[in-house]
């Protein structure tokens, strides 16, 4: 017969039991067999301790002088992004487009921009850091995540 420990409605049904043990029903020629598991909280504990460390990496990350995470509002940045057509730009490409029914045309190619275009504000501030990162370090390597 099943002990009290397992709670009778679960069985079969792969329910946790009453201890928080999943109950797994085993057909069997004998009869009814049950196999019950403990979960290892070893695992848990580190996957906890692995997400603290990361928390602490990053933390002193910010604290090193070396990772930017807000836009300092370059004027030469922000000139370079209207030339570029970048972003909400006021005189590039994309407001030429904007202005001549959000199409462009050069010779045999024609561009046509959708009604909704734009980028989400994360992705504008990362084109925006990236710009004024590379004026700022002009021969460095830069790594935009």
């Amino acid at each position: 017969m099943l002990s009290n420990s397992f709670n009778k409605s679960a069985i079969g049904a792969g329910l946790p039991t009453a201890q928080s043990q999943p109950v797994y029903r085993v057909p069997s020629r004998t009869g009814l067999r049950v196999r019950a598991t403990v979960a290892d909280e070893t695992a848990a504990t580190q996957q906890q301790q692995e997400e603290e460390r990361g928390r602490e990496i990053r933390r002193s990350l910010n604290k090193t002088g070396r990772y930017v995470r807000t836009v300092k509002n370059d004027p030469d940045a922000t000139k370079a992004l209207d030339a570029d057509g970048v972003g909400y730009s006021l005189t590039g490409l994309v407001a030429q487009m904007r202005e001549e029914g959000n199409f462009w045309k050069q010779g045999d190619v024609t561009v046509k921009l959708a009604k909704a275009y734009g980028y989400c504000w994360g992705v504008e501030r990362a084109v925006r850091m990236a710009y004024e990162a590379r004026r700022a370090f002009p021969g460095r390597s830069i790594h935009v995540t």
